[in-house]
């Protein structure tokens, strides 16, 4: 026998992308909150009638449906979940980096409630032209980095166990956390005490921190992203050669 036919009512998702599948209908990377990222199709989703159209956009909070049976099953309603602002030209990079996150790092069918709720605060946030956005990036990995399972060590030393000082300098060493730096250490990436209490406190107000905690947080994303570039960091380079 085959595997039973799912349904699932009025589901909390976003669409994180998108492409056209046959000849009016389209394939979704949706990340939900309690199903994690799903993929549906949305039949006839491009004919001028369909009660898709209009609908399935990226960042829009929507209420969805679908049933099905195996990997990818059939959108059967979607409907918008609260009213968003259309996102401001200077944000909407760094949205699409978010959405790129989740479907690169959060595994099909796998919830991840906190990460969901983090996606749709940060998206929200994202959509005021005057937000701190590398604070609201570098919140959101922050917080799936350790959903993810890999708890970062913000506080002690990984050696000494000593409280972490803020005039000190330190190695982010992987798998193991800040060692002081010493004439024998090679390894890792250096980083100020100052800077991991303030990402330890969510503190992003300080620019020299700031800086230093986006240079940890791609340190610490690399080995879990793969090789493969980003392409939402690709197109950001280009914009700004342009």
């Amino acid at each position: 026998m085959g595997s039973p036919t799912s349904q699932v009512e009025l589901q909390p998702a976003y669409i994180l992308h998108n492409h056209a599948y046959a000849e009016s209908s389209v394939l979704l990377d949706v990340f939900t909150r309690d199903f994690g990222r799903v993929s549906l199709i949305a039949k006839g989703a491009k004919r001028p009638r369909s009660s898709f159209r209009g609908i399935l956009q990226a960042f829009q909070p929507l209420l969805i449906s679908w049933r099905g049976k195996g990997q990818v099953h059939t959108l059967v309603h979607a409907e918008i979940d609260s009213s968003l602002n259309t996102l401001p030209a200077k944000t909407m990079m760094s949205a699409f980096y978010l959405n790129e996150l989740v479907m690169r790092l959060c595994h099909q069918g796998e919830a991840m409630d906190t990460v969901f709720s983090r996606y749709g605060d940060s998206i929200l946030a994202l959509s005021n032209p005057d937000v701190a956005i590398e604070a609201i990036l570098r919140s959101f990995e922050k917080v799936l980095i350790s959903e993810l399972g890999y708890q970062l060590v913000l506080h002690n030393d990984a050696e000494s166990g000593e409280v972490i000082q803020s005039q000190n300098y330190y190695r982010y060493v992987p798998d193991k956390g800040p060692v002081q730096v010493s004439s024998d250490s090679v390894q890792g990436l250096v980083i100020t005490g100052e800077s991991l209490l303030a990402l330890q406190s969510d503190s992003y107000d300080n620019p020299r921190c700031l800086k230093d905690i986006k240079r940890l947080m791609r340190f610490v994303l690399t080995p879990l992203l793969g090789h493969k570039p980003l392409r939402s960091r690709e197109l950001y380079r280009a914009l700004q050669r342009n």
